[in-house]
């Protein structure tokens, strides 16, 4: 009796199992992330390396004083408004300049380098952290007494402040870094011997690798993630045991080690280094040295850093970086290591005034070291990438307001009561903006095709004048794939006659497989009822015609101090263009058993930029989140400069931020942004009103005014509105 019963249970279940197969023949699967219904086809990596900037002040010995001034307060908030955290890193020289030792109380005041980094915390920015510089009121004699026992110190403090002031899960993705280029007289300020140099090297490295054992060994798993013990337990913990492994490491930090200890899988504070020029040893044994101690000793570095810039040339900013490479294999301890080429400029001397640094030449440069980088070093030699920065966050000075390295041009305008400062963005500060929208997946090339219809001749990439990027990304809230297309000549910006000839466009075919972009379901293929999914295909471009705001200050004369109306217009061409909106639907190809390919005609500049965002299927994509920590500072009285975060509205579809403005509590809310934009900032100024909308806001310029912002994607969807912020919530810096 029994047996029989479980065969009747036995076919029971297999006829419930069959009609459940059965049922999802025929009726359509849900097209989300559901792991059990559906998967992602997973691809190449692509770690987005590139999100880094820097600058150095102009005087070491008054860094305080610049960095902490409105100006460059301005240029770093303008920095941190890139969308999906297109610039994460500003590495600054000089930090250190901004501690001061007070004597009497034998501590260190922490208060000027306080108020920069709480800056960049605010504006989602973190320090490429350079142990670089001299706390004020220090001696040389007390550093020269022991110089291991003053620079393991003083990085340990600093490490541990700044644990306790934003957390360790936050600082262990700072980057901390020696000394930059210890081989240059300007920098080596204390005229490190190279075993002074080395023991600075050391204790610098051991107190960060300590403080991260220390850290680490005092936490607890909640949720699945670490975090600190209560603050009670660890202000009696922390300090003994960092003083037990500073005894400790002194012990042993000159012990000869034969082979490379193996590396702790946690989660430790991030150090590189020598961050040299490794020219010849006899003039530069400073970083060389380092790298032969790291050979024989513990020296716990995540990622070797060099600086090698291009002398003009893109292409050879790849070169030097090769070369380095071949030099590094030479040493055993670098192996598995990342990379970090953090001065990755294509010419030396950020203040030389380069007209090609002004417009779309100098962004597409750029953009081309990127792609070149990621296909030479990332996918052809198996080498991890670190970061690759350029130095170009510094701020201009007249009369070259957009000819030198930076992201924006600054304009200082002395002629108001009281001054002021007006940015205007460049061309590279809106290309940064367009790499943050590539995806997190490399496609390999053979998912493209690139025709010149003049000729109807494939490209040779490697041999031609354009890089194609092009990469997916696939989640629960985006199903996008973006394609990344650069085209400029390396060789033009110093040849006048071959810069002027290559303005010709090119008219290019750009095929694009979907295929690997939507989700893979069970029964796809067979399933009658799986409507055709949609695409929205939109391109933006940066070109010289379009997108260059140098070219239209120069056509006003290039005044020193532009008006409101020219102001207006050279942000009205600062960029991304939008030039193709492109609604379609997938048709499927019972042939192939495949949607069928999108197909895209351009017409390709030199220099330009084209980046192709391709979302697909709007019941795959998540609705735009909420816009988040928007703030507000006064240029002017009646001129503020708006900022926000994208990191809740998580989709990568949006078509534009709606800026909205409300001149008292009795009147609406009205959209202020006659163009949509898609970067994180937008400048108000009242006096731009010359309707009725414009009448109110002279009316009410003493009242209580309002602001907030959504986000809105191609399908027109809004997302929820940020938080509100009124007269009393701007900040005057």
């Amino acid at each position: 009796m029994q047996f029989s019963l479980r065969i009747v249970f036995v076919f029971v279940y297999l006829f419930i199992v069959m009609q459940l197969v059965s049922f999802c023949d025929n009726v359509a699967l849900p097209m989300r992330n559901d792991n059990t219904a559906c998967t992602y086809t997973k691809d190449i990596p692509l770690g987005h390396f590139w999100k880094s900037t820097g600058l150095s002040p102009p005087d070491s010995n008054n860094a305080y004083k610049y960095l902490l001034e409105p100006d460059e307060k301005f240029n770093l908030i303008l920095i941190g408004a890139l969308p999906h955290h297109g610039i994460r890193q500003v590495r600054i020289h000089w930090l250190l300049n901004l501690i001061t030792y007070e004597e009497s109380e034998k501590t260190y005041n922490f208060t000027n380098l306080d108020i920069l980094l709480d800056l960049m915390q605010a504006n989602n920015l973190r320090p490429g952290f350079e142990l670089m510089g001299l706390p004020l009121n220090i001696k040389l004699e007390v550093i020269k007494k022991n110089i291991y026992n003053f620079w393991y110190e003083l990085t340990e403090a600093i490490s541990t402040r700044y644990i306790s002031r934003y957390g360790y899960d936050e600082v262990q993705k700072w980057r901390f870094e020696t000394m930059n280029e210890p081989d240059l007289k300007q920098y080596n300020f204390l005229n490190f011997t190279l075993q002074e140099y080395l023991e600075y090297f050391k204790a610098c490295t051991h107190a960060l690798h300590n403080v991260s054992v220390i850290y680490t060994s005092v936490t607890t798993k909640s949720d699945e993630k670490l975090r600190v013990v209560n603050a009670h337990d660890e202000n009696e913990l922390i300090p003994s045991l960092l003083e037990q492994a500073r005894e400790a490491t002194v012990t042993t930090s000159n012990a000869h080690v034969e082979s490379r200890p193996r590396r702790k899988k946690v989660s430790s504070l991030r150090v590189g280094g020598p961050a040299g020029l490794f020219k010849r040893r006899e003039r530069h044994p400073l970083c060389w040295g380092a790298l032969d101690m790291c050979n024989r000793t513990a020296c716990h570095l995540h990622y070797v850093s060099f600086h090698k810039k291009g002398g003009g040339s893109a292409d050879q900013v790849l070169s030097e970086d090769l070369d380095m490479l071949d030099v590094l294999q030479k040493y055993d301890f670098t192996k598995g290591l990342p990379i970090a080429n953090d001065e990755a400029d294509i010419l030396t001397n950020w203040s030389l005034n380069e007209e090609w640094r002004a417009d779309v030449w100098y962004a597409a440069l750029m953009s081309k070291v990127i792609v070149d980088h990621y296909k030479e070093i990332i996918l052809k030699r198996n080498i991890s990438i670190e970061v690759l920065s350029n130095d170009n966050a510094f701020m201009n000075y007249s009369p070259y307001y957009f000819t030198q390295r930076t992201l924006l041009a600054r304009f200082q305008m002395n002629n108001t009561t009281p001054a002021h400062v007006q940015f205007i963005k460049k061309p590279v500060y809106i290309a940064m903006g367009l790499l943050s929208m590539l995806g997190d997946e490399f496609l390999p090339t053979d998912n493209y095709k690139i025709i010149d219809n003049d000729n109807l001749i494939s490209y040779k990439l490697s041999d031609s004048n354009i890089s194609v990027l092009y990469t997916k990304r696939t989640s629960k809230y985006s199903n996008v794939l973006t394609v990344l297309i650069v085209a400029v000549n390396d060789k033009a910006i110093n040849n006048l006659k071959l810069k002027n000839k290559n303005i010709k466009a090119k008219n290019i075919t750009l095929k694009v497989d979907v295929n690997n972009l939507l989700l893979k379901c069970n029964k796809f293929a067979k399933n009658k009822n799986v409507h055709d999914p949609s695409s929205y295909m939109i391109t933006y471009a940066l070109d010289n015609d379009q997108t260059n705001p140098y070219q239209i200050w120069k056509d006003h004369k290039s005044p020193d101090f532009p008006d409101k109306t020219l102001r207006n217009l050279l942000r009205k061409h600062e960029g991304p263009v939008r030039e193709k909106v492109e609604y379609k639907t997938l048709k499927w190809n019972k042939n192939l058993q495949k949607l069928h390919s999108l197909k895209l005609n351009l017409s390709v500049k030199i220099p330009s930029i084209h980046l192709i965002n391709i979302c697909v299927d709007s019941t795959l994509n998540a609705l735009p989140g909420e816009v988040v920590d928007l703030r507000g500072y006064y240029v002017t009285n009646n001129e503020v400069l708006l900022t926000w975060s994208d990191k809740k509205v998580r989709s990568r579809c949006v078509k534009t931020y709606e800026v909205e403005y409300q001149a008292s509590e009795n009147n609406t809310f009205e959209r202020i942004n006659t163009e949509d934009l898609i970067l994180l900032s937008y400048q108000h100024d009242e006096s731009n009103y010359s309707s009725d909308f414009g009448k109110k806001i002279e009316k009410m310029k003493n009242s209580m005014v309002f602001y907030r912002v959504r986000a809105v994607d191609y399908w027109d969807r809004p997302g929820t509105y940020s938080n509100i912020i009124n007269s009393s919530n701007i900040i005057h810096l």
